[in-house]
């Protein structure tokens, strides 16, 4: 074999590896994964973004007193609605943005009248 066609090779399955190394990332030992990140590079990983989208810009415009209508046209409908909390509403999103994941809780509460009387951030 030639050198070009061996360095081809050798290249091809050092990115093989490294894909199968990220894919089964949470199923090995720490270490394991410690010293795998240190000799073969990282795969391309997507940022994935799981419900909506709350940033604090948006978290910010909700207020004390706004209608049930208001808050669902402002951010949108409820990730959960609980059948046995109607006045609760519940904002989940769990995002992973280069490699970190980070989960944001919102949860509104409502009085009797569809009006916010409370927010749980």
């Amino acid at each position: 074999m030639t050198n070009l066609l061996k360095t081809a090779l050798i290249l091809t399955f050092t990115i093989f590896l490294s894909s199968c190394l990220n894919s089964i990332g949470n199923s090995i030992g720490s270490n394991t994964k410690k010293i795998a990140g240190k000799i073969l590079p990282n795969g391309y990983q997507k940022n994935l973004y799981q419900g909506l989208v709350l940033t604090p810009e948006i978290i910010d415009k909700i207020k004390i007193g706004m209608s049930k209508n208001k808050i669902k046209n402002l951010i949108g409908s409820p990730t959960i609605i609980d059948p046995f909390h109607k006045n609760r509403w519940d904002y989940i999103n769990k995002s992973r943005i280069n490699g970190k994941t980070t989960t944001t809780n919102l949860v509104l509460f409502f009085s009797t009248e569809n009006i916010l009387q409370s927010i749980k951030k």
